[in-house]
């Protein structure tokens, strides 16, 4: 609360000395009291309004009003008599009291005119101010009266300085009295409650100071006895008390303190709070139970405290602090209602102070209009918060109203209109455009930029007037409209005015719409029930209102339709629409702001409902603070008008969380639904379910474009494009039929489309959707030509139900008739006749299932006697195999080619074979043709024809045992067993063959009978293992010679057999083989000891994967079994079985260095080659000594073919060269080597290669004698004729080394830059270059791709593997 100057009357008014002042009980008019022996009396905004001039020049030491606040008596000092001043006469009496002492007091009764005078001998006067009659009271005290209280049962308390207190009536009979210690001052009556806080009597108790020390109360009429309050010492004098609230005193002291203090009876003289209002003193104390509101002065200051929850503290107070010119301060009071506190001081001054405003106020749009002063009107626009105008009004006004420039405001029957610009900021000069002087009390008022209008108080009738005569039409300015202008219209209760409009309701449910720019009604609307309430929105073109039942409606003048508002208290006071979003309002009761959202164009036609709370069927309310009264909505936010008269904001609930949007907010993503802004909730919407919701609610307000954005985002292109399809519809019942439709409301979308341009579509959803009884009624409304088509259907979801009755008899109704077509006719007449064939073909189907059905089975024949369609054939013949009737039905099968189920029913139900046998020439069926061989040959005895049927059905085991038990044919039965391979089949003829004694042909058979124990035996018993070995490896399929599991024992029951009873190892040792009995099978092969038995111990090994196995060979290969070492072949294809290649890669090459040894060259340099291609094929690297002796064998083994037919001298030359450089490997052909490298050195003029070589055949004894006579003259002549000139080789020719490209010798094998291998050329020896690079297709070793191609045009294998080259 601010406290705001009201007026101030000065010592030059009230002259220089104390002041004293009185309100009267109306708050209306104040009696001020000063120096000057006058007294003033004064309005609420401080205007003297008379003066009343006193008979005697002393000073004036009383004052009181009557009850009707008509009457003021004025007690001046040492006086016998009271003035009393009449306010409707401005009469001045004296009313002498005949008392001889001189009146100290004077108090008006409660509610009666009857005054008490109290003198200062004890004297009491009692004076009825309407019969003038005077009654004396002597003897109730003896002293000064000092206080004097009524209360509201006009019984009067008085205290006297005889320490004593009375209480009479208003007669003046004494009802009670007491003595007191003390002097009794400041009697106050008061509500004293019991601990229950229920009960207690009106003005029960007194209360009074006793000598500023302790407070005394007393109750009248009962037994209690004094109740006494003592206080902290330290507070000083007790100066002022006051009763509030539920039995509470607020108690101020001479010390500046204040406290409350209760006194319930269990908590009596508690102090429940306390403040230091001033700093020194404290003066006067008062209390105002409208606001709860205390005020106390003292210190030259006025301190203004909350009293709502007891607790005092500066914080909730408010300090007003005067000049010490004002003086001190020594009353104060407020006016009843609160609004205005007055404070005097002992120098003559008087301050009045605002402190609670009228709540009243109205609202345009943006802009309020509310009291910041008892007679001014601020106009303040919530959006720029700034003050659009400040009018100074000429009355206190009852009531106001506010258009977009104009506000009212008016008190009584007059009404006055000031301008103002909207546009501008803090006007204070704002002029009267307007003024209106009703003929009655006026109740409200509400106006437009020209117009206004009145509703009178108690006759139910408005008035509307051209308020501002600057903006109508010349000559109409004294025009005026009066409501309602028929008797049965009612009274009207409420009403409002837009720019274009004024609106009022009635209390016979008449809402009226007047137009201010025609200056007629243009919409009358009868509600069910009366109208208390109603609001428009800013244009006028939806009202909303709330009946006498308490229902809620939003109606549309322009359509003229009402719709409910769905969860609309029934407390309801106020309803307030949102000017900056279309559709939101709030309706306040006493407690709750709720939020609610118009549709006015949705699936459901126009709704009106609440904001409901997440996961909650709760409505969404805002807490309304109490004393709030809501008077304009603006973007989500509430203004009120507070008790004090001030604004403040309250926001709702419903728009709070939508200032801080985020991305996948559950909270204001569902506010955001629920107030339609579903736009604002795609745009925070992060989930596939926000997403469906969002979709789901465009759809339900007609928002195509969204909901097409959404299913897009939600990938759904079937919605998608059925949206796209309806998306330019401009009916709109059309698009709500469709949008129904996608939400399956059948019922709905068929009645948006009747009521559409387009009915037939509403015949296409039901045909559709195959409701057919929907689509047969609409069509023989809409489209008869249909009928036909829609009964067919109809018929068939019939039949399908099983309703086969009702089903024929629409079938029937279905035909069609069939147009007819001359030859040249269109194609398009062509395909209606067909299509009409066509119909008439399922409806006679239809109709030939019905019949059959119904039991009509000759009926159904006839019927199908005209069709020859074979599916309809079918679906006949079933019917009628459920049916029993099994000979029409396999004629109807067989009509229809389904020759097996008519084959079926001749067999076995109607035992018709002949029939049968006609149609079993077009049946594949086996089951079938079993079926009709048995019947042949248990019915008829046709073995012949019954075998040849299971010979189609490849029964073979019956095929075996007719030709065994009837036919006698042996050898077709062996033949078709070996073939089939049937147990039973085989098992039988096994059978037959034993009792004719062909043995071995029983043991083949027994084993294909899988009697493979038997057939062994049978076979031991009778000497014929070699057929039971026949017939076991015809039966059984070796995998890289062993047997599957499930027949391994067999094989070994035979290797044991060998092993045992015939002593035939190597058979034994297959078998073992065979049985993956490895360890006995290399037994056996060992003790047979060839070489073809060893490569089998060999692939046993390798097959069994055994170090104990390959240890065991190993040891006997090496001869440590029987001191006889076998071929080192036989180790390396050990080491090969096993997979230990490179232990087989050293001992090829020590085989091949002992063939070597031996001069055997081919099958070492084949050795070597076979040990590389495994190793190669096995990605493993090969030796360096493996590669060496290759290169060296291969390199002799070339020197041929270099020679002729390559011709290639120098390469053949080197290569002789590196053999010679190697020539230990060659021991058995060292001479011959060598006397060969000495000969084609010569011819290759390789003079020092021939030269040292010739010299180690001369100079070796050995190998001389070893030289060939044909050369041996040439090789000593190389020697003898060396010559003195030095001898020299030809310079070998380089090439890239294919690894780094430096520049090699072209037969050196070793890079001296980058120190690799390099690889040889199988044809010529040299190394290979990148540049010429090929490969062997066989062996995959590297070849100079010229030279290979060369060597290939004179032969055609690989020098290598010796295999054939494409």
């Amino acid at each position: 609360m601010v406290l705001r100057k009201l007026f101030t009357i000065d010592t030059k008014v009230n002259g220089a000395g104390p002041c004293m002042f009185a309100w009267n009980p109306q708050g209306v008019l104040l009696a001020v009291a000063g120096a000057n022996k006058r007294v003033g009396i004064y309005t609420r905004q401080g205007e003297l309004k008379h003066t009343v001039n006193l008979p005697e020049k002393t000073a004036v030491i009383d004052m009181h009003w009557d009850h009707e606040g008509s009457t003021l008596a004025v007690v001046q000092a040492q006086t016998q008599s009271v003035v009393l001043f009449d306010m409707a006469t401005h009469k001045v009496d004296t009313l002498n009291t005949a008392m001889k002492a001189d009146v100290v007091l004077a108090r008006w009764a409660h509610s009666l005119p009857i005054l008490c005078v109290g003198n200062a001998k004890g004297g009491v006067l009692m004076y009825n101010r309407e019969t003038f009659k005077k009654t004396p009271i002597v003897g109730k005290h003896s002293k000064k009266i000092l206080s004097m209280s009524w209360n509201r049962r006009n019984q009067v308390a008085m205290s006297s300085e005889d320490k004593t207190l009375s209480v009479s009536d208003e007669e003046g009979q004494t009802i009670d009295s007491v003595n007191i210690k003390g002097d009794p001052l400041e009697l106050k009556w008061a509500d004293r409650k019991s601990d229950d806080r229920k009960q207690g009597s009106v003005d029960g108790t007194v209360s009074m100071t006793n000598g500023g020390k302790t407070l005394i109360l007393f109750a009248p009429e009962t037994k209690d006895s004094l109740v006494e309050l003592a206080f902290n010492k330290k507070y000083g004098n007790l100066t002022n008390f006051e009763w509030f609230g539920d039995g509470y005193l607020i108690c101020g002291f001479s010390q500046g303190n204040i406290t409350v203090v209760s006194t319930h009876s269990k908590e009596i003289g508690n102090e429940v709070s306390m403040m230091k209002a001033h700093r020194d003193s404290l003066n006067a104390l008062t209390v105002n139970k409208a606001i709860s509101k205390g005020c106390s002065v003292g210190d030259n200051t006025v301190r203004v405290f909350d009293l709502d929850d007891l607790h005092l503290s500066e914080q909730r107070s408010e300090k007003y602090e005067f000049d010490s010119e004002f003086g001190a301060l020594s009353q104060c009071g407020w006016t009843e209602d609160g609004q205005i506190l007055t404070v005097a001081s002992r120098n003559g001054s008087l301050y009045a102070f605002v402190t609670r405003i009228p709540v009243m106020s109205a609202s345009h749009a943006n802009l309020i209009a509310y009291f910041s002063s008892l007679r001014e009107v601020c106009v303040r626009d919530i959006v720029a918060g700034s003050d659009v105008a400040k009018i100074e009004v000429e009355v206190e006004p009852s009531f106001v109203a506010l258009s977009q420039s104009v506000v009212a405001v008016g008190s009584l029957n007059q009404t006055w209109f000031y301008g103002f610009d909207p546009g501008n900021v803090n006007q204070t000069k704002c002029q009267k455009v307007g003024f209106h002087e009703a003929s009655n009390v006026v109740k409200t008022a509400c106006c437009s930029g020209q117009y206004g209008a009145v509703l009178y108080k108690d006759l139910g009738k408005s008035e509307v007037f051209v308020n501002n005569p600057k903006g109508v039409t010349a000559g109409s300015t004294n025009e005026e409209w009066r409501f309602p202008d028929k008797k049965d219209h009612g009274k009207v209760t409420a009403h409002a005015m837009t720019d274009n409009f004024y609106i009022f309701g009635t209390s016979n449910g008449l809402v009226c719409v007047f137009s201010l720019v025609d200056r007629q009604v243009v919409t009358e609307y009868r509600h069910i029930s009366g109208i208390r309430y109603l609001k428009p929105n800013l244009q006028g073109t939806r009202i909303a209102w709330i009946d006498s039942s308490n229902n809620g409606s939003i109606f549309n003048p322009a359509s003229e339709q009402a719709t409910s508002i769905d969860g609309l208290s029934s407390a309801t006071e106020a309803i307030l629409w949102d000017p900056s979003d279309y559709g939101c309002f709030i309706a306040a009761d006493n407690k709750n702001f709720t939020t609610f959202t118009y549709t006015p164009n949705s699936r459901w036609g126009p709704t009106a409902r609440a904001v409901q709370k997440r996961d909650s069927t709760d409505l969404c309310t805002t807490a309304r603070p109490y004393g709030f009264l809501p008077v304009l909505l603006f973007r989500g936010v509430a203004m009120c008008q507070m008790p004090t008269g001030a604004l403040a904001p309250v926001p709702l609930n419903t728009h709070q969380p939508l200032q801080y949007q985020a991305p996948g907010d559950a909270e204001s993503f569902h506010l955001l639904l629920e107030m339609n802004r579903v736009q604002e909730a795609f745009a925070i919407a992060n989930t596939p379910e926000q997403l469906q919701r969002i979709a789901t609610a465009a759809l339900h307000v007609l928002d195509i474009e969204l909901a097409i954005r959404v299913y897009r985002q939600l990938v759904k292109p079937t919605m998608v494009q059925c949206l796209e399809r309806i998306r330019h519809i401009a009916e709109r019942n059309v698009l709500l039929g469709h949008i129904s439709l996608m939400f399956q409301e059948f019922d709905d979308a068929q009645n948006f489309f009747l009521r559409s341009s387009h009915p037939m579509l509403a015949l296409e959803m039901r045909r559709d959707l195959m409701h057919w009884d929907q689509a047969l009624q609409l069509a023989e409304k809409l489209a008869p030509d249909q009928v036909p088509l829609l009964s067919k259907e109809c018929a068939q979801q019939l039949e399908f139900r099983g309703e086969f009755s009702s089903a024929l008899n629409v079938y029937r109704r279905g035909g069609m008739e069939v147009p007819t077509v001359p030859q040249n006719a269109s194609a398009a007449a062509i395909a209606a006749r067909t299509a009409a064939e066509l119909h008439n073909e399922a409806c006679l189907g239809g109709e030939a299932r019905c019949t059959f059905r119904m039991g009509d089975v000759r009926g159904g024949m006839r019927l199908l006697e005209r069709s020859g369609n074979r599916a309809l054939l079918v679906e006949c013949a079933a019917i009628l195999e459920t049916m029993k009737q099994f000979d029409e039905a396999a004629s109807l099968y067989e009509r229809a080619e389904q020759f097996e189920r008519a084959a079926t029913i001749y067999i076995k139900e109607t035992k018709q074979l002949k029939a049968a046998a006609r149609v079993m020439k077009n049946i594949n069926s086996r089951n079938i043709l079993t079926m009709y061989a048995k019947a042949k040959e248990v019915g008829e005895a046709a073995y012949q024809e019954a075998m040849q049927a299971y010979e189609r059905a490849e029964d073979w085991d019956n095929v075996v045992r007719i030709k065994v038990e009837f036919l006698g044919d042996l050898h077709g039965a062996y033949g078709i067993v070996r073939r089939t391979r049937s147990i039973e089949a085989a098992q039988m003829v096994a059978a037959v063959c034993r009792k004719r004694n062909e043995i071995g042909v029983a043991v083949e058979f027994l084993l294909l009978a899988k009697k493979y124990n038997e057939a062994f035996e049978l076979a031991k018993e009778t000497g014929t293992m070699t057929a039971f070995e026949q017939a076991l490896a015809q039966i059984v399929t070796l995998t890289d010679g062993v047997a599957p599991p499930q027949y391994r024992e067999y094989f070994l029951m035979v290797a044991d057999y060998y092993a045992t009873t015939k002593k035939d190892n190597a058979v034994a040792g297959d078998f073992y083989n065979v049985a993956a009995q490895f360890p006995k099978a290399l037994e056996k092969y060992l003790l047979v000891g060839t070489q073809e038995y060893l490569d089998k111990a060999i692939d046993v090994v390798g097959r069994a994967k055994s170090d104990k196995l390959a240890h065991r060979l190993l040891d006997y290969l090496m001869g440590e079994v029987d001191g006889e070492a076998k071929d080192p072949k036989n180790i390396f294809k050990l080491y090969m079985a096993l997979g230990s290649y490179e232990k087989a890669a050293k001992t090829a090459v020590l085989i091949a260095g002992k063939e070597q040894e031996l001069g055997n060259y081919r099958p070492a340099h084949k050795i070597l080659v076979d040990t590389c291609l495994v190793l190669n094929e096995r990605n493993m690297r090969v030796s360096t000594d493996l590669r060496r002796a290759l290169m060296l064998l291969h390199s002799y083994i070339i020197v041929k073919h270099l020679m002729k037919p390559m011709d290639d001298v120098p390469a053949a030359t080197r290569m002789l060269l590196r053999v010679a450089r190697n020539i230990q490997r060659f021991p058995q052909h060292v001479s011959t080597i060598l006397t060969s490298a000495v000969v084609q050195c010569t011819k290759a003029e390789f003079r020092a290669s021939a030269y040292e070589y010739a010299r180690t055949l001369v100079q070796t004894p050995e190998l001389k004698e070893q030289i060939p006579e044909k050369h041996r003259k040439k090789v000593e002549a190389v020697v003898r004729k060396r010559g003195k000139d030095e001898l020299v080789d030809p310079p070998e020719p380089t090439s890239q080394c294919p690894f780094c490209h430096a520049p090699v010798a072209e037969t050196t094998l070793e890079c001296t830059a980058c120190k690799n291998a390099l690889p040889f050329c199988i044809v010529t020896g040299k190394h290979m270059v990148s540049e010429d690079w090929s490969v062997c297709p066989s062996c995959n070793f590297p070849a100079l791709h010229s030279e290979f191609v060369k060597l290939l045009q004179h032969d055609p294998r690989c020098p290598l593997c010796e295999n054939a080259v494409d």
